[in-house]
């Protein structure tokens, strides 16, 4: 949904503009938040695909995928300097962490990670 409103952002504004309606246009600072916030999304969207493929989705693909995915908002995080960017990667990567602690303190799930044979 963000891309498809960051593609029609033109169209967007000529339409608000033609209703008399700029009081809804957008400025720069939004726009540039969202397009930062598509960057911090997509890999959560590549990893919500990949696992929904997946019949049985199980700790051994969850949780390096969730290593994958904290990887990728802290680089996102460090050549990022939108105040608004930097409080929603670290909520998300706050998130992550708060959920997934408790698999990662077990030990069989993190040798059945490397154990599965899938």
């Amino acid at each position: 949904m963000i891309k498809s409103l960051l593609d029609s952002k033109n169209e967007m504004d000529g339409a608000l503009t033609l209703c008399h309606r700029t009081d809804l246009l957008l400025d720069e600072w939004e726009w540039k938040c969202l397009e930062g916030a598509l960057l911090l999304l997509q890999p959560c969207q590549f990893i919500t695909a990949d696992l929904s493929s997946s019949s049985y989705p199980s700790v051994s693909k969850v949780l390096p995928a969730s290593k994958l995915l904290r990887d990728k908002l802290d680089a996102l995080t460090m050549t990022n300097e939108h105040n608004a960017l930097l409080i929603m990667s670290s909520s998300l990567r706050r998130n992550i962490q708060e959920r997934l602690s408790e698999y990662r303190a077990n030990v069989i799930h993190l040798i059945s990670t490397y154990l599965d044979p899938r």
